[in-house]
């Protein structure tokens, strides 16, 4: 028999059963790592946040997701906002809130995974 090919296992298909084991104690390591990259994940979705947010107020609300800038002609070193073709603010609020969501997603997730200290198994009492 190859190593490509499947064993079944034996006896009928049907009546085979397996049980998840789990032990005891969850590795430090692993649970130290996971909740670093909830932390990480909250944190980067915060500062898109906030710079997408100082950006576009520092434009007047104005959406720079698919810009067309035109600059002054006098000054090109400025750009002219009413001759620029903004991008719609539907696809601006979704390119901002989803990081916001995603945020607040991750300091849920690592908030339940801090509470269930041994991999989900209950305590007794």
């Amino acid at each position: 028999m190859s190593s490509r090919e499947i064993q079944r296992p034996p006896g009928n298909l049907l009546e085979t059963s397996y049980g998840l084991v789990e032990d005891d104690k969850m590795s430090s390591k692993w649970r130290n790592m996971q909740c670093l990259l909830f932390v990480i994940s909250a944190v980067s979705g915060l500062v898109f946040y906030c710079t997408f947010s100082a950006v576009r107020k520092e434009l007047s609300d104005a959406c720079i997701v698919n810009v067309k800038l035109a600059f002054q002609k006098s000054n090109p070193d400025v750009i002219d906002e009413v001759a620029s073709n903004w991008g719609s603010a539907g696809v601006c609020d979704f390119c901002s809130y989803t990081p916001l969501t995603c945020s607040v997603l991750a300091l849920v997730f690592l908030v339940y995974y801090i509470m269930s200290g041994r991999g989900g198994r209950g305590s007794a009492g």
